[in-house]
């Protein structure tokens, strides 16, 4: 008994050993700039770039937009989309990992019973009996080998909630951007349709004046090539906005035309408000991809340190207790034992296998490092990428309104001299298609502020502090 008890008196003391080395949070990218500019040819760091603002809650950046029916499609598709549900099933698996990697911390306790009747050729000779017994087992965690890898493990699941919140970032983004894209498409085949109208109208002009004799059959034949080029675009601009419809059932899993009485109303493309403003650092502590690679870098540090437990001895206790009788009836006067006992195991030779995994967590540890690395940088480019361009597309939209104002007063100035005879059939027409192309235009600019506001909003880590 004096070994067990010397065993048993060091025991508080063994689990305290932990092989290192311990996961530190890395350190930002060298150089980074105080804030991010939104001048394309200013550097980063000048006077006048965005600073650390304290933005509303996600909530009211969401109900900033003034869109009920965004609010619903964003509501639902948090709750029915099959790329989230994914990530959530897959959190589940990491916890399920976790609780199965800190099992191993404890020991443990299994029970049996049997019983059997032997019976030989003499019909005389047979006997009964019964068993029941309880093992217990413990690894003592000598060196943190289990420790570690439960730490390992808390990372991963750490990861994994990351990458939920990663897919619920991704798929708002997503939603939102989807539901632009359709109010394009119908915002398009508005204009497309003005057009054709607007095509018709000055075509009725020429005939009449063709009647008169104050217009020459090639003003009808162009009026009549505008028509049908006008009537050739609406197809294609319908298919826009059913693929746009589409889009957004397919992330709400549902099925084809199952929101098409919602969507089908046209409606202006969404003003989106302005995003928070952050630094640079504040970004790299807020996006869930680079927190992500951070944990991740965590679970392979502390690999580093089980593989290097495994190469050092490990001791097992082992407890069992037994009884044995010769019936059912009989158990309180059955045969009782106790076993109480400790083995040493040390790796001697394994071929170099335990120093090979070693060298392999510490190269995955490093991988990781550059990962997280190669992550913040591009977290800081795309943002910085995003603050520029949006900052470029808001410089255009005076000079956008201004054309489209003007092509009206253009259009109508020269419908009004043609049909006083004054000017030229063709000038009608150039100013008509002047006009759809502005028009076009800026849809199409007033959908990229706001796809582009949506992206640096993502790319912030979305609209809200992390919580």
């Amino acid at each position: 008994m004096k070994p067990i008890s010397a065993v048993l008196a060091v025991l508080p003391l063994l689990p305290g050993c932990l092989l290192g080395p311990d996961h530190e949070r890395p350190a930002d990218p060298p150089d980074l700039p105080a804030a991010f500019s939104t001048n394309a040819l200013a550097a980063a760091t000048e006077p006048g770039a965005p600073v650390a603002a304290n933005p509303a809650d996600e909530a009211a950046w969401w109900a900033a937009w003034n869109d009920p029916l965004l609010a619903r499609l964003l509501e639902e598709g948090c709750s029915t989309n099959i790329a989230l549900a994914q990530a959530r099933t897959r959190l589940r698996q990491s916890r399920a990992a976790l609780a199965s990697s800190r099992a191993a911390l404890f020991p443990t306790l299994s029970a049996a019973g049997s019983g059997n009747r032997n019976k030989t050729y003499d019909p005389d000779d047979s006997s009964t009996g019964y068993r029941a017994g309880l093992d217990a087992a413990w690894e003592i965690d000598l060196w943190g080998r289990n420790r570690r890898s439960a730490e390992a493990a808390e990372a991963e699941f750490e990861a994994a909630g990351l990458s939920v919140e990663d897919a619920l970032l991704a798929l708002k983004a997503e939603i939102a951007a989807d539901y632009v894209a359709l109010r394009l498409a119908q915002s398009e085949l508005n204009i497309a349709r003005s057009n054709l109208a607007a095509q018709v109208e000055s075509a009725e002009i020429a005939r009449a004046k063709g009647a008169s004799g104050f217009s020459t059959g090639a003003d009808v034949a162009a009026s009549d090539a505008s028509i049908a080029t006008a009537r050739a675009a609406l197809p294609d601009r319908e298919a826009a906005v059913s693929s746009a419809a589409r889009a957004l059932e397919k992330l709400l899993a549902r099925p084809p035309f199952a929101l098409q009485d919602e969507l089908a109303a046209p409606g202006p493309v969404p003003v989106a408000p302005d995003p928070p403003a952050f630094a640079p650092a504040e970004v790299l502590a807020r996006r869930p991809d680079v927190r992500r690679a951070e944990a991740s870098l965590h679970a392979a540090t502390a690999r580093v340190g089980a593989a290097r437990a495994a190469r050092l001895p490990s001791i097992n206790l082992s407890a069992g207790a037994t009884a044995t009788a010769d019936s059912l009836s009989s158990w309180s006067a059955a045969t009782k034992a106790l076993s109480f006992g400790a083995s040493l195991t040390a790796p001697l030779f394994q071929g170099g296998r335990l120093a090979a995994a070693e060298d392999q967590a510490r190269a995955a540890a490093d991988e990781a490092l550059l990962a997280w690395h190669d992550t913040a940088l591009s977290a800081v480019h795309e943002t910085q990428d995003l603050w520029t361009k949006l900052a470029a597309e808001r410089a255009r939209t005076a000079d956008l309104e201004l054309a489209a104002a003007k092509d009206v007063e253009a259009r109508e100035a020269a419908l009004a001299r043609y049909r006083a005879g004054q000017g030229a059939y063709t000038d009608v027409i150039v100013r008509q298609t002047a006009l759809l192309a502005a028009k076009s235009e800026l849809a199409r600019h007033r959908a990229s502020l706001a796809t582009l506001t949506l992206s640096l909003a993502k790319a912030l880590g979305g609209p809200v502090p992390a919580r």
